[in-house]
């Protein structure tokens, strides 16, 4: 069974030998060392409430002093602040890693390219997308094409004029 300790942590002596620019930072070495002092344990692993509050004002300006609670398990000590749970292990042994990831996602890719017919289908797939992008507009079938009013040309054909000396659009066409 794990034991259970609250500890008051004074951090301003250990951050105020930093430079103003690494105070968080060392304040952040000072909870481990002094886990480490107290817990008699080397593997401490600082929770994510606690990091949050100690990197909440920046890191020019942790906090004096945090209250934090500490629980050895396994010959691993973790250290959280006195309000949260403890993490779960649970969340810890199903994470997986990007490696992990990376290497399903390229079997997937294998299988599905195994078969030369998967192969055929999948290069008329990207053709037909090559043909949709080069004509511009997606035809969908059964509906019938939308033709332009006389009105809709007369509109295109002024904003579309331009003045060939001076490259500019004519002054008698409408604002888009």
């Amino acid at each position: 069974m794990a034991i259970e300790k609250l500890f008051t942590i004074p951090l301003r002596k250990e951050f105020l030998k930093a430079p103003k620019y690494q105070r968080t930072k060392r304040a952040v070495s000072a909870v481990r060392a002094y886990m480490v002092r107290h817990m008699k344990t080397d593997q401490i692993k600082i929770g994510k409430e606690l990091n949050l509050l100690l990197w909440s004002q920046g890191g020019k300006h942790p906090p004096s002093r945090v209250k934090v609670k500490a629980k050895i398990e396994e010959g691993i000590a973790t250290v959280e602040l006195v309000e949260y749970p403890f993490p779960s292990k649970d969340k810890l042994v199903t994470k997986e890693s990007l490696k992990d990831k990376l290497l399903k996602k390229k079997e997937e890719k294998i299988t599905v390219k195994e078969t030369p017919e998967t192969r055929k289908e999948l290069e008329k797939e990207r053709m037909n997308e090559e043909k949709k992008e080069h004509t511009g507009h997606k035809k969908v079938p059964g509906e019938p094409e939308k033709r332009a009013t006389v009105e809709e040309k007369q509109k295109n054909e002024r904003t579309d004029q331009i003045v060939h000396d001076s490259g500019k659009k004519e002054s008698h066409s409408p604002k888009p």
